[in-house]
């Protein structure tokens, strides 16, 4: 991690690089990421592992397949970026909404802060009613600029304490439209 002091892993489910201005997409779609891509890292490729959440997002925390990052009942079982960095001095923290990579299946572990959205998901069964019930009230994932909200929270106040020698951020989210997109790459820019 050499010359890096902060870095954000901006996860986003299931959109599409080609549907992004800075992999070349004909329209203007995503004008906040595409000033992120010219000053960050970008991948020009990058493949995940699994069209499913429970397979992709554990192989991609840990650089592993994902039958070693996960056990048989999706548990998580391998080192993550969070578990290297737990060490060094680093301050670490993931934020989204979904319960299939949760605290109900392990994945706050090493994380200094870890916010799934999931009030009930210590639990596999009580992180997934919990989001049942939340589709019910048309509430389904948390929006990506709360999701961002608390994320920049958390760096700002670490920012302005200068409490670790840098920090690391994992933000995921689901929603994928123009609207989004802009708030995802406007909240990180920032």
């Amino acid at each position: 991690m050499d010359g890096y002091r902060n870095v954000v892993l901006l996860t986003v489910d299931a959109l599409r690089a080609d549907h992004l201005s800075c992999y070349s997409y004909g329209r203007e779609t995503s004008p906040a990421l595409d000033t992120l891509a010219k000053e960050g890292l970008r991948f020009q490729r990058a493949y995940s592992q699994s069209s499913h959440t429970r397979e992709a997002v554990p192989a991609m925390l840990t650089g592993r397949d994902p039958d070693e990052a996960v056990d048989e009942q999706y548990l998580l079982s391998a080192d993550t970026v969070a578990s290297r960095l737990a060490d060094t001095g680093i301050a670490t923290a993931g934020f989204h909404s979904n319960p299939f990579v949760s605290r109900a299946y392990g994945f706050d572990r090493d994380f200094d802060v870890f916010d799934d959205d999931l009030h009930l998901g210590q639990h596999k069964l009580l992180a997934l009613a919990q989001r049942a019930l939340d589709k019910l009230r048309n509430r389904h994932y948390a929006r990506a600029d709360r999701i961002n909200e608390r994320a920049f929270d958390w760096l700002t106040a670490g920012i302005q304490t200068g409490s670790s020698s840098g920090a690391t951020t994992w933000t995921y989210t689901v929603r994928t439209s123009h609207q989004n997109r802009t708030a995802v790459g406007s909240a990180i820019h920032s």
